[in-house]
Formats: structure tokens, C-alpha cells, sequence
């Protein structure tokens, strides 16, 4: 997958305006939440999203992960991460 956003660009992800992460106790799954729909997430995801605050650069969030899941690279978040970027429910935090 090739990328055109800067290296720096998920330095301090946080959800864009309007996106909210969501724990729907009917389904018993974390939704990402935004105006034109939604996206069932799955652990992992959800997982990387929770520190998806401005607070937490992306080494940052990797090592928390690797607290809770075994084996656990930039390049695994990363991906996921560009996607949300892409998308535009997913900015850096400005400084």
C-alpha cells in the first residue's frame, strides 16, 4: 500500500469532528460512529482508537498495545490509521 500523506502526519491521531467511537451494548461491539454511517470495529481496532486522542503519538499507542497483544508493530496500526486518515475521520492533533 503506498501513501502520499507525510511521515509525520499520525504523530498525535485524534478522531475528526463530528466521529465518535461507540460501544453498543445490544451488539456487544465497538461501532466508529460518523455522519454519513458507521464501521463495526473489531478488538484490535478498537483497541487503537481508544488512543486515538491527540495525547498519544503513534509510538505511543504501539506501546500501550503491547500491553495487551502479543506481537504488536507500528506497521501492524499504522495501516489502519492511514485508512481513518484517508477517509477524514481520522486528523492530527494540532499543535
Amino acid at each position: 500500500m503506498t501513501t502520499d500523506l507525510p511521515a509525520n502526519s499520525l504523530d498525535y491521531p485524534r478522531l475528526a469532528r463530528g466521529v465518535r467511537l461507540h460501544w453498543s451494548e445490544v451488539r456487544q461491539q465497538y461501532w466508529l460512529l460518523f455522519p454519513e454511517g458507521a464501521l463495526a470495529l473489531n478488538t484490535t481496532a478498537a483497541a487503537i482508537l481508544t488512543y486515538c486522542d491527540s495525547q498519544h503519538s503513534l509510538d505511543a499507542i504501539v506501546a500501550a498495545l503491547q500491553t495487551q497483544f502479543q506481537g504488536v508493530n507500528a506497521g501492524d496500526v499504522q495501516p489502519l490509521l492511514m485508512q481513518l486518515m484517508k477517509r477524514g475521520l481520522l486528523q492530527m492533533a494540532e499543535s
